[in-house]
C-alpha cells in the first residue's frame, strides 16, 4: 500500500506554530498596554503637580493680599504683615497622608520703589512628580487713595 500525501504530524507542527504566533502577539500587546498605562500615570502625576503649583501661586497671592490692610503708610508696615518675609519656605499639605502639597519658597521682597514687589516660587509635589513655577510676583502699593 502506497501512501500518497502522507501528512502525519503536520497538524501538530501547524498548531504549535499558530499557538506560538498568538502568544507572541499577546505578549507584544501586553507590553504595549503596560507601557501606555505607565505613560498615562506619569503624565497624570505631572499634570496634577503643575495644578498644585498653580494652586500654590494663587494661595500665596491671596494670602499676601488678605494679610496687608488697605490703609498702609510705609514700606515697613507692609513688610510686617507679609507672610514669611524672611524668605523661609511656606508648606501647605493638601491631603491627610501628606503626599500632595505645595511649597512656597525663594521669597524676596523688593521695597526699593512703590509698589513693593514680592517675588516667590511655587513647587507642586505629588508622590511621583514635582513641578515648579518660578519668578511669580505680587505687588503691593503703599500709596493711599
Amino acid at each position: 500500500m502506497k501512501k500518497i500525501g502522507n501528512e502525519h504530524g503536520a497538524a501538530l507542527v501547524l498548531t504549535v506554530m499558530i499557538i506560538t504566533l498568538i502568544l507572541l502577539f499577546v505578549l507584544m500587546l501586553f507590553t504595549q498596554v503596560t507601557n501606555t498605562a505607565r505613560q498615562v500615570k506619569t503624565t497624570e502625576e505631572h499634570l496634577i503637580a503643575s495644578h498644585i503649583a498653580e494652586m500654590g501661586v494663587d494661595y500665596y497671592q491671596q494670602l499676601v493680599q488678605e494679610s496687608v490692610p488697605n490703609q498702609v503708610s510705609s514700606v515697613e508696615d507692609i513688610i510686617t504683615f507679609i507672610p514669611n518675609p524672611t524668605g523661609d519656605s511656606l508648606e501647605k499639605v493638601l491631603d491627610d497622608e501628606g503626599l500632595y502639597k505645595f511649597v512656597i519658597d525663594d521669597i524676596t521682597i523688593d521695597d526699593s520703589e512703590d509698589p513693593i514687589s514680592i517675588k516667590f516660587s511655587s513647587k507642586g509635589i505629588t508622590p511621583d512628580s514635582e513641578f515648579s513655577i518660578d519668578d511669580m510676583e505680587v505687588k503691593i502699593s503703599t500709596q493711599t487713595e
